[in-house]
């Protein structure tokens, strides 16, 4: 599939949108030769197979990037405090995704 789609589009990553029968989604990456090599390389050196090497990567990296989203969020919410009170800071987020996302209201 994926040299039929990479005549037609750039791709870097082919991604599942539902779970394995294991419950993991799967990535197809296509790597340049010297990360391939890099990857193979460290993964021989901590005794693990290349796609488990990258696949723990990928998941540290992605625990990393939500860790981080977190944290701005938070201190967004930590500068309004000084302004607003907890409940307006509250009422005011509840009704802001209350307005994006009609559907999770309550009926």
């Amino acid at each position: 599939m994926r040299h039929r789609l990479d005549r037609q589009l750039p791709i870097d990553i082919l991604a599942t949108h539902y779970p394995d029968h294991s419950g993991h989604l799967l990535l197809n990456v296509d790597l340049s030769c010297t990360a391939t090599n890099t990857v193979r390389r460290v993964a021989e050196a901590t005794g693990q197979r290349p796609r488990d090497f990258l696949g723990q990567l990928l998941a540290k990296e992605v625990e990393r990037s939500e860790q981080e989203r977190q944290r701005r969020l938070m201190a967004r919410l930590e500068g309004l405090l000084p302004q607003h009170t907890r409940e307006e800071a509250l009422f005011c987020a509840a009704g802001l995704l209350n307005r994006r996302h009609p559907s999770a209201a309550a009926p």
